[in-house]
């Protein structure tokens, strides 16, 4: 109160200032405080007047609207980088990073399955104090969730790893990775599960929010998408490089009539065109 008094002068004789508080059920209140001075005709103090306002709906939409314009800017980001980038790889890692970021959380993971179960870490974000080198063979591999909801194109929230009722075992490799509460999304492509998405928080349990879990859903279509993108200009490219292949061929055997020049340049050809160290011909003698 006295700071806010020695602010009020003759000229500036009210002020307005908002105020973070706790209830006693520990929810978060929002108040709009107006404090005004009365003075004299002489310029001395006469009354000192406080009065405060509830704001905290206000507060709570401006918020979400900041979050929202954050979101859609972010999504709009990523959607950029994936029209103007063919490199699965480099957008992948790119996302995790701003993910991370905008969430405000220890770990952003993406994992791409090889089976029904199993899967491969293909991009990570994470920060310093949760490194994966302590346990980097226990992150480069996915450890089969108990109620893999996200087989069945649903997102899977856990609050609090110890407060959700995880099988024991499950829990202690939670506890191995430093895991205290997690999302894990699916990547579906062409209802086929491609991967997922795993958000870890790891300094202390967390009570994901509905636009948090929103954001990251709609994270994984756009992933989805660009996993697509990059998988129809491959095969673009391979069809390229055989036609490239059946040309040269096709050159090689017009232009010579040496059998053993025309089966050399096809070896070569073939191996510069799949990019491998050996390419061999075998006969077979009746």
């Amino acid at each position: 109160v006295e700071a806010n008094i020695a602010q009020l002068t003759p000229e500036m004789p009210a002020i307005t200032h908002e105020h973070l508080s706790y209830s006693p059920d520990g929810k978060v209140r929002w108040f709009q405080w107006t404090n005004r001075i009365l003075f004299d005709e002489q310029g001395w103090f006469v009354e000192y007047q406080s009065t405060g306002q509830d704001i905290t709906d206000r507060k709570q939409t401006e918020i979400q609207v900041r979050q929202q314009a954050e979101r859609d800017r972010l999504l709009g980001s990523i959607s950029l980088s994936i029209r103007q980038s063919l490199n699965l790889e480099e957008i992948l890692n790119r996302t995790v990073a701003e993910v991370r970021q905008f969430l405000n959380t220890d770990r952003v993971l993406i994992y791409r399955f090889e089976g029904e179960t199993s899967g491969v870490l293909v991009a990570a974000s994470v920060a310093p104090e949760w490194s994966l080198e302590g346990a980097t063979e226990a992150h480069q591999r996915w450890y089969p969730d108990p109620d893999p909801t996200y087989e069945q194109g649903n997102t899977r929230v856990v609050h609090d790893i110890d407060g959700h009722g995880l099988p024991e075992e499950y829990a202690a490799f939670m506890h191995h990775l430093q895991v205290k509460a997690k999302l894990v999304v699916p990547i579906v492509q062409v209802d086929r599960l491609w991967g997922v998405v795993a958000v870890h928080q790891c300094c202390s349990v967390r009570q994901w929010q509905t636009f948090e879990v929103d954001f990251i859903e709609q994270l994984a279509t756009h992933v989805a998408i660009a996993i697509q993108q990059a998988q129809l200009f491959n095969q673009v490219q391979q069809q390229a490089r055989r036609e490239q292949l059946l040309n040269q061929i096709s050159r090689a055997l017009n232009s010579s009539l040496d059998p053993a020049h025309i089966l050399q340049e096809i070896v070569d050809r073939t191996g510069e065109c799949f990019r491998v160290d050996r390419a061999l011909l075998y006969t077979i003698h009746a």
